[in-house]
């Protein structure tokens, strides 16, 4: 019984200076209000290059602030993706302040997931993730890019042991 009330007030301790700016938006740093500029809600099209194959793609991509503003939240849906009826994707985008990066971590129902790790300059996020797929050297490098507050240009590269596999160039418009 000692040890739960000692993981108990541990816990309690660590959380306590948390707590007491959770409610302050002024809290929040600037770096992780720079990731609001991605609320709203957005609609876009395009097309999606997988070998020598292009298909048109549509989509809508709806962004929210969550845990008081230092993250951002984002579900993606698109048509036209061979394979799928729907391409469905939950996103969750912070900023680390230790590594002085951003993650944008995807979740999508094609199975995947990736930790995107990257900057962010005045006008885009680029980032990339580093893994295997189907035994292969996988690596994806992703831009998000706004050309006016409410133009969002998506341009995502997809490498297979270093050979381009798939290219995904989006434009969305809140």
């Amino acid at each position: 019984m000692r040890r739960k009330t000692t993981i108990t007030f541990g816990i309690a301790t660590c959380l306590i200076p948390l707590l007491a700016t959770a409610g302050s938006t002024d809290a929040v740093p600037a770096q992780a209000k720079e990731l609001h500029c991605l609320v709203g809600k957005w609609k876009g099209e395009g097309k999606l290059t997988v070998g020598s194959e292009v298909a048109s793609v549509k989509g809508k991509y709806v962004c929210k602030k969550i845990s008081g503003g230092f993250g951002v939240a984002c579900t993606a849906e698109l048509t036209g993706v061979p394979g799928l009826d729907k391409y469905r994707q939950h996103d969750m985008w912070g900023y680390d302040a230790g590594a002085d990066a951003y993650h944008w971590f995807a979740i999508t129902n094609a199975g995947e997931t990736h930790d995107h790790v990257g900057r962010l300059t005045s006008d885009s996020f680029v980032g990339k993730y580093e893994g295997v797929r189907g035994g292969k050297a996988f690596v994806e490098t992703v831009e998000f890019r706004f050309t006016d507050d409410d133009t969002l240009r998506v341009i995502s590269g997809v490498r297979e042991d270093g050979k381009l596999a798939e290219k995904l160039e989006l434009v969305f418009r809140r």
